[in-house]
């Protein structure tokens, strides 16, 4: 009576368990979910920017900050908060210190943000710049 595996059933084995494990990572890429996770903020992040920015146009009737300025959210040149703590306590700033950018002509307004995993929403989204998601009233002002 055989009491113990041969060398050949513990090499299948072994070479089922690589190969399934190698599946499985390729299967749930983890970087990937990483970027996509990053990608998933930006984007509630872009819509509450925007969310606030038409609120304070809704009670002021002009877009906060100076017209035909460039804001960019690395900390120092970012939105004025001051007049914005009534739409949210603070601006959000991205999940990798990447940055987001605003500006506005007085009439209309754009947002962008740099997107690692939805390359296609960046191509799409009908702005001039296809390496950059844009969003907002006029996708022609930030170059």
């Amino acid at each position: 009576m055989k009491n113990a595996f041969t060398l050949i059933e513990l090499v299948i084995v072994m070479a089922l368990i690589v190969f399934l494990s190698s599946v499985l990572v390729l299967q749930f890429n983890p970087s990937q979910k990483k970027q996509q996770g990053r990608d998933n903020v930006r984007i509630s992040n872009v819509i509450e920017i925007e969310r606030v920015i038409n609120e304070y146009f809704l009670d002021n009737y002009k877009y906060p900050g100076d017209a035909n300025k460039l804001y960019q959210s690395n900390g120092t040149n970012w939105i004025p908060v001051t007049n914005l703590t009534k739409y949210a306590p603070f601006l959000p700033t991205d999940p990798d210190n990447n940055k987001y950018y605003y500006m506005h002509d007085g009439r209309s307004y754009e947002i962008n943000s740099t997107f690692e995993f939805y390359k296609d929403k960046m191509k799409n989204d009908n702005g001039n710049n296809i390496n950059v998601y844009e969003t907002g009233t006029n996708l022609n002002l930030i170059n």
